[in-house]
């Protein structure tokens, strides 16, 4: 099944598919009222290719109009895919431990878990003048109020800021960052004005 997609230039669409054992896990598809979907990509991470399926999960975060950013669920490492097709690998700030996998047997069906002290790496993505912002989940005592940025042109990493509350997705419009943001088990909509 398709776990999410994004917008990647007028009229096109890029999904990912939950990773199975073998394929691919992501396709390029058209809109319209005959939808045609295209060849199939390679994981754009060349480290993550060679991990189990279950670690492979990857999520789409739409960083603006035509930029898309694939994150593996349980990796620092991210890609950017812009409406040209140009795939540019970058890698987070902060170490993660390696992804595992658990499996629980219950008659005929077998659950799949992450295994005790593995961690996600990015919760979302968003562009503002010309620079990337990764919300990371992270592994520190910050877990979730972690903002990293990067350099638009060659994703070099700029800073990172600490946001007051746990946070979820991140949105831009101008200056403004719009936050999904959780305060003890409290959801609400958080506006920050950036400054150059």
């Amino acid at each position: 099944p398709w776990m999410s997609g994004c917008q990647m230039a007028d009229g096109r669409l890029l999904l990912a598919a939950s990773p199975r054992p073998t394929g691919s896990a992501f396709a390029a598809s058209e809109i319209g009222v005959n939808p045609a979907a295209s060849d199939s990509l390679d994981h754009p991470i060349l480290r993550i290719r060679a991990v189990g399926w279950f670690a492979q999960q990857t999520a789409l975060y739409q960083a603006d109009d035509t930029t898309c950013v694939i994150a593996p669920v349980f990796h620092r490492e991210f890609a950017l895919v812009d409406r040209l097709d140009r795939i540019s690998p970058a890698s987070g700030v902060e170490e993660l431990p390696p992804a595992e996998m658990e499996t629980e047997r219950n008659g005929k069906s077998i659950t799949y878990s992450m295994a005790r002290g593995a961690r996600g790496a990015h919760r979302g993505a968003a562009t503002w003048r010309n620079q990337l912002l990764m919300l990371a989940e992270g592994t520190t005592s910050l877990k979730d109020r972690l903002l990293d940025i990067y350099s638009r042109d060659d994703l070099s990493y700029r800073g990172t800021i600490v946001l007051p509350f746990r946070s979820h997705r991140i949105a831009t419009r101008g200056d403004t960052l719009a936050v999904i943001a959780e305060d003890e088990d409290v959801l609400f909509l958080a506006l920050y004005l950036l400054v150059p």
